[in-house]
């Protein structure tokens, strides 16, 4: 089992362009779901169609996570997609678990995370207390793939 260190670092261009297609597929996928609602598609009520995105490269994963706008009190919708970037394939199976953490004392809520019907999407419901910036933390446990990833600047209104 190979461990990597998640936090973002310098790649070689021609790793970041394999992945292109596959990162390109995965955002018309999601945009796509603003036409259509069923059990696989993150319907988010009362916000329409608005999405936010954040992408983040490691060395051997990429990982493009699209989520509503965080309102404190209420739950907003986070899909996140992960791909292999040996492969450019999307990873699947990975255990994953997020920690939402405030920047301001650091106390973390965890979400549980659930494969979706789409192979490499993770999906959750995700709530903040309180307003404030929030950081994301991703627990990743795959054979191929281990370790931590962070999202930084998250707003929550």
């Amino acid at each position: 089992m190979n461990s990597m260190s998640l936090p973002p670092q310098s790649h070689s261009r021609i790793s970041r362009l394999a992945a292109l297609p596959a990162l390109a597929l995965l955002m018309a996928l999601c945009f796509s779901a603003c036409s259509r609602a069923s059990s696989n598609t993150l319907a988010v009520e009362n916000a329409g169609c608005e999405r936010l995105s954040k992408t983040v490269f490691t060395e051997k994963l990429g990982a493009y996570l699209v989520y509503s706008p965080l309102k404190a009190g209420r739950s907003s919708d986070f899909a996140l997609h992960l791909t292999d970037l040996d492969e450019g394939t999307p990873v699947a199976k990975a255990e994953v678990m997020l920690n939402l953490r405030s920047k301001s004392n650091q106390a973390a809520t965890t979400f549980k995370v659930e494969a979706s019907e789409t192979t490499g999407v993770y999906t959750a419901q995700v709530a903040a207390p309180k307003t404030g910036e929030y950081y994301v933390e991703f627990q990743i446990n795959h054979p191929k793939f281990s370790g931590r990833l962070t999202m930084t600047n998250f707003e929550v209104e």
